[in-house]
């Protein structure tokens, strides 16, 4: 499998941008970027930090995502979840719109060993992300849950049925799924309709943790993974996710040297 340059971004972090603001070009290394602000960032960032990465990217001509705050969802309190969810993702949306952003990535965060039932946390979760998916489809910005702590997809993939949008879809954390997952990378892909998965992202660990290694660095079998995800022939935005910069390049080594990224 070949990832085409326009469809290959690098995460990057407004926290890096807030002590070398004036490096903004080097944490992209001349791709597209995925923007990750925590929720205390997205409440009070900087306008200039923002308006420089606009400029950049703009300049450069590269697209730009948004990776929306970790926040963790109580789904036993669905009012109380919605309202702060509602409050958190209207500004996640100002910012897209300040941004020029049409793609947001997020987790759904279910709770599989809560007290509270699977079933009425996926109803509630349902009722709150459907009213934050009218918000979204209103600005024209496209959703994707990624899979996070999931032992296999088939929540998120009922999940995303059930609030049936063509702006909600779906995104494969391969790191996520060899973490916490006890089906193999190939299983979980079959999980999921083709056609749902509109983000990859991409980082390595040993089995052990989301450790975010370098690509190469740790036993998940990337060569297996991109012949079976072309398989699927799905288009797609491939994201990288490296810890620091000197990882960063280690990755893109590793992803040059196996001919997947092609430049």
């Amino acid at each position: 499998m070949k990832i085409d340059r326009k469809d290959f971004l690098i995460q990057v972090k407004y926290a890096d941008f807030i002590v070398d603001r004036e490096n903004i070009q080097k944490y992209f290394f001349g791709f597209g970027g995925e923007l990750y602000l925590s929720a205390e960032e997205i409440t009070g960032y900087e306008p200039q930090i923002i308006d420089d990465i606009k400029s950049f990217v703009k300049n450069n001509r590269l697209p730009l995502r948004l990776h929306a705050p970790i926040a963790e969802i109580d789904y036993s309190q669905v009012q109380d979840a919605t309202s702060y969810m509602q409050s958190l993702y209207r500004k996640v949306i100002r910012l897209c719109k300040v941004l020029d952003i049409s793609h947001v990535v997020t987790h759904a965060e279910f709770n599989y060993h809560s007290d509270f039932p699977m079933d009425r946390q996926f109803g509630n979760a349902v009722l709150l992300w459907r009213t934050l998916c009218g918000e979204f489809k209103i600005n024209n910005i496209h959703i994707n849950i990624e899979n996070h702590c999931e032992i296999e997809p088939d929540y998120l993939v009922m999940f995303m049925e059930r609030i049936g949008s063509p702006y909600f879809g779906m995104c494969v954390d391969v790191g996520h799924f060899n973490a916490f997952s006890n089906l193999d990378i190939k299983k979980c892909l079959e999980k999921y309709p083709i056609g749902s998965i509109k983000e990859v992202h991409l980082a390595d660990n040993k089995g052990d943790g989301d450790t975010h290694l370098p690509l190469g660095d740790g036993n998940i079998d990337f060569v297996s993974f991109f012949e079976t995800f072309s398989g699927r022939r799905e288009r797609c935005a491939f994201v990288l996710e490296p810890r620091d910069i000197k990882e960063a390049q280690k990755s893109l080594s590793y992803l040059r040297k196996k001919g997947f990224l092609v430049e």
